[in-house]
């Protein structure tokens, strides 16, 4: 999957060029593309990421700040899909939860971390299952440029006891 400006694409692997055998031409054609529904749907997504059953999150980095999911049945051909889920920013403190996000990852539960390098710097932290809205998260993580600096993506490590 790649994305930018109002849509985002995906290349089917067998489609692309084997290892070291050279950069996308210009004219390979993508699989799949989606657009914005007119309703925000995709508006410089920065970040993709995939949950546990295939579903496809994105965040909308421009106009109004939100991450989205894309059911994995409305992955499968070109199209204006409507989200299944949209998290719209809120403020909490006095700064907003979702501000130019451009990191997404899940952790084995479910729960959603992203990160913004917007200022003010930020992690906020959803809990599963997630659900369209205005929603706080359950932890928010507000840094400065000196403590959290403009972070640009998230991973979880693997599960210690």
């Amino acid at each position: 999957m790649s994305a930018s400006g109002t849509t985002i694409v995906e290349f089917a692997a067998a489609h692309l060029p084997t290892p070291g055998s050279g950069m996308l031409t210009p004219d390979l054609m993508p699989d799949i593309t989606l657009t914005d529904n007119g309703q925000d749907s995709i508006q410089a997504p920065w970040e993709l990421a995939f949950d546990s059953m295939g579903n496809l999150w994105s965040s909308n980095a421009g106009g109004t700040f939100s991450l989205v999911e894309f059911a994995k049945a409305s992955l499968t051909a070109s199209g204006t899909p409507a989200p299944a889920v949209t998290l719209n920013t809120t403020m909490d403190m006095g700064n907003p939860t979702l501000n130019a996000t451009n990191g997404l990852c899940f952790d084995n539960l479910g729960d959603l971390a992203a990160t913004s390098s917007a200022t003010p710097f930020s992690v906020p932290f959803y809990k599963a299952p997630l659900k369209s809205g205005a929603i706080t998260p359950s932890t928010f993580i507000i840094g400065a440029a000196t403590t959290l600096n403009a972070p640009a993506g998230c991973n979880f490590g693997p599960l210690v006891n």
